[in-house]
């Protein structure tokens, strides 16, 4: 076995190899492992290594190109005796056609939650904004307020003091009703095209499904 290790071995490769080691390879002793050289060629060893062994043979490891059958591929390989195709062709092409048309409809499913997303969120957006200035208008107003009224020609109003003030605290104690209202709405918005979109995820991951046996 040491004899075909001579032969096969690139000897002056692996020493050089192990010459350009950083680390020196050594033992569980401490010892420095020899080159492999040293190790094939060595006196020593030469009776113990080259032992021939009567249970287990090493055959050369050279592959012989020219004891290789030549691959003669004839036309008719791909179908039976019956001009029935055998190949896994019709299985690659399936398989093909169902991932252009996964492509095409995810296109399509993308483009338009995109959109529908976009929309919702910026419109929701602008609820939630509405019903917090709303909740907070306290810290917000500056005391004054304005309205619609109507008067006579002359400037003189038609309302009686006392039923506006009514109106104004009327309309203090619905406005933070209100704002909470929005804000609820604003997050109600987003539930639909969430739960849509999260019954469509599984059917929207591709699987081929396609089989070539």
């Amino acid at each position: 076995m040491v004899m075909l290790m001579r032969t096969c071995y690139d000897v002056d490769t692996i020493d050089a190899s192990f010459d350009a080691t950083v680390t020196p390879l050594t033992d569980e002793n401490g010892g420095t492992y020899p080159k492999l050289s040293v190790t094939l060629g060595s006196e020593a060893q030469a009776n113990d290594c080259d032992t021939q062994l009567s249970n287990a043979t090493l055959q050369d490891g050279v592959f012989n190109c020219d004891a290789l059958p030549e691959c003669d591929m004839q036309c008719n390989d791909l179908s039976d005796r019956e001009g029935r195709d055998n190949s896994a062709l019709i299985w690659f092409t399936r398989s093909a056609c169902c991932t252009f048309e996964w492509y095409i409809h995810a296109f399509i499913l993308r483009t338009i939650f995109t959109i529908i997303i976009y929309l919702t969120v910026n419109f929701s957006r602008v609820v939630f904004l509405g019903g917090l200035v709303r909740v907070i208008w306290q810290k917000l107003n500056t005391g004054f307020f304005s309205y619609h009224a109507t008067c006579a020609r002359n400037g003189e109003h038609t309302y009686e003091k006392r039923d506006l003030e009514d109106k104004v605290e009327s309309m203090l104690g619905w406005i933070g009703v209100k704002g909470v209202l929005f804000m609820v709405a604003a997050f109600a918005i987003q539930l639909p095209w969430i739960f849509i979109l999260q019954s469509f995820v599984r059917d929207l991951i591709y699987a081929d499904t396609g089989t070539t046996s």
